[in-house]
């Protein structure tokens, strides 16, 4: 004490004061998760396809901690984004990506993912007319010229389908990003049309 007031050593060694000694043996440190089987992996993984086609998020959240494949392809017949794309399932498909990109993983990879059709989930968007999901997959890399094995691609496949919305999306994105845009496109799917922002 100095003058009333109280001064505090730096650097004191721990041996000094004992108490504070730090104990490495205690430390915890960061667990790693268990590995799982086979069977369990590919059990996972078919729920996690299941919930994404009914649209369950929350579930899907809870697969993908348990160990869940997101880029999983069942049987060679699509991901789980295949499935939520083809449902319209827009809020899962952002979060299928979200989640993807947080474990590391390519979202590129992920939204160009074939089946054994060659169909991306860009085509189960665009065949069932789902411009909005068309749009969230072509923002997180999904190409836009990639043909399916019958040489279809996502365009032609909403135009046959008389998904004209879901063709118009496309093919403005297609346009806005060749004037070389990156950001501003929206579209309105009530009117039909382009909106720049």
């Amino acid at each position: 004490m100095h003058n009333g007031v109280m001064i505090r050593r730096l650097g004191k060694s721990n041996s000094e004061n004992p108490a504070k000694k730090p104990n490495l043996k205690e430390r915890k440190l960061p667990t790693e998760k268990k590995a799982i089987s086979q069977k369990e992996q590919e059990r996972l993984n078919d729920k996690l396809i299941t919930l994404a086609w009914n649209g369950s998020d929350i579930g899907i959240k809870r697969l993908v901690k348990k160990g869940a494949d997101i880029a999983a392809n069942a049987d060679n017949r699509g991901t789980a984004l295949h499935r939520a794309a083809s449902h319209g399932r827009i809020e899962t498909c952002k979060l299928l990506i979200e989640e993807y990109a947080k474990l590391g993983g390519n979202v590129k990879e992920l939204t160009n993912a074939k089946q054994n059709d060659g169909w991306t989930p860009l085509h189960c968007a665009a065949v069932n007319g789902h411009a909005q999901v068309s749009l969230v997959l072509l923002d997180n890399g999904a190409d836009i010229s990639s043909r399916t094995n019958d040489g279809s691609t996502a365009f032609s496949m909403a135009k046959a389908g008389s998904y004209m919305g879901a063709a118009e999306a496309i093919r403005l994105y297609a346009i806005w990003k060749m004037l070389g845009r990156d950001e501003g496109f929206k579209w309105d799917s009530t009117f039909h049309e382009c909106i720049s922002q």
